[in-house]
Order: structure tokens, then sequence, then C-alpha cells
């Protein structure tokens, strides 16, 4: 099943984060294993990732906690 010229709107293969009152742009089309949708899906994982505030963690520039003592 792909998801080249449908609506994943109703997409049954997308995660769909919604945490915002715009979730359709929060759904997110599943990577196909050649990465041919990757136009559509890094947009949309990065907005979001970002939008939960995880997104330095994915570019690894997250800083770590000072331990509590």
């Amino acid at each position: 099943m792909g998801f080249s010229g449908e609506n994943t709107t109703h997409c049954q293969q997308c995660l769909s984060l919604n945490s915002s009152s715009d979730s359709t742009t929060l759904q997110i089309p599943k990577l196909h294993d050649n990465g041919s949708n990757w136009s559509d899906y890094e947009p949309r994982i990065q907005k979001a990732v970002g939008s939960k505030g995880l997104w330095r963690h994915v570019e690894g520039t997250a800083v770590a906690p000072k331990p509590y003592m």
C-alpha cells in the first residue's frame, strides 16, 4: 500500500500526534522501506517531534541534566 496520491489525513499507516488544534499536519505517513516518500515524511516528522520539544534529542544537541545531589 503506497501513499502516492493518497490523502494522509485518513491514512491507516500513519503516526498521529494530536497535541495541536491543527492535527492534520501532525499525521505522519509511515516511511517506505525504500525511502520513496522521504520528501513528505521529513517535514512532517520534524514538525511533530518539534511540537513535543524533542527535536534536539533527534539532532543530538540535547544537554543531559545535572545529577541531583
